[in-house]
């Protein structure tokens, strides 16, 4: 990972953005969560009275193999940085 990509990555994690690969039929896509950083990568957590949530979207995109999902997640990284700034 460049040193671009590594600012990405760290603006997605700070910004409570989780983005991992998903199998999906015996195929493989990106998976992307909003508030999955604070909520632990599930739907809904609480602790200490405060309620975290996070929905997942599928990227529409299907990876035969991991590796060639992992290759495009940089991509991914830019991409939410870019868009959600």
């Amino acid at each position: 990972m460049n040193h671009n990509s590594y600012s990405d990555a760290k603006w997605c994690i700070e910004n409570d953005y989780q983005v991992y690969i998903k199998p999906i039929d015996s195929q493989f896509c990106i998976a992307i969560r909003r508030g999955g950083i604070s909520s632990h990568g599930k739907d809904w957590r609480q602790e200490k009275g405060i309620e975290y949530t996070s929905s997942e979207v599928l990227g529409s995109m299907r990876y035969k193999t991991v590796e060639k999902a992992t290759e495009k997640i940089p991509e991914v990284y830019k991409y939410l940085k870019e868009r959600h700034r």
